[in-house]
């Protein structure tokens, strides 16, 4: 995350913490189960630069309150170091296309690659960087066997 990025998310956390709906919210002890229905998290550091505009929109009466946002992985694992990054889930499609492997057969070899269960349509977002560098690693094995017997 970049030094503005940083900047502009704390700046985020300080409008919805001092939104007049955030207050009623939070005085009512509901804070916590709010973002837990809407974004599958309890705190809002653990949220997105774009989920936290989402919140805004919804403080301020821009966008309806709904329950279950598509959670926005790839602007979360920004936050954590360790975790895949958008150029990596990018590599792992575009060698997953080269093989003409669908969703399925790809989570299939992400599981057995990295061994692990993952059985959502994120999962790819789940993976840690080491793990994404062993599925590349894998797929471009596959993708060299594949070009070598043909």
């Amino acid at each position: 995350m970049t030094r503005a990025q940083e900047i502009y998310r704390k700046q985020l956390l300080a409008i919805i913490h001092t939104h007049p709906q955030y207050k009623i919210i939070k005085d009512n002890d509901a804070w916590s189960e709010w973002l837990s229905l809407r974004f599958g998290v309890d705190s809002s550091k653990d949220l997105s630069i774009k989920e936290l505009n989402a919140i805004l929109d919804i403080l301020n009466g821009k966008v309806c309150d709904e329950l279950n946002f598509k959670p926005d992985y790839a602007g979360r694992n920004i936050l954590n170091p360790a975790k895949i990054t958008a150029k990596q889930i990018e590599k792992i499609k575009v060698l997953a296309g080269k093989l003409g492997w669908d969703e399925i057969k790809l989570m299939r070899f992400v599981n057995r690659q990295c061994n692990t269960l993952l059985i959502y349509i994120s999962y790819l977002s789940k993976l840690s960087k080491k793990q994404a560098t062993s599925v590349i690693t894998g797929l471009n094995a596959v993708l060299k066997d594949k070009t070598r017997k043909t």
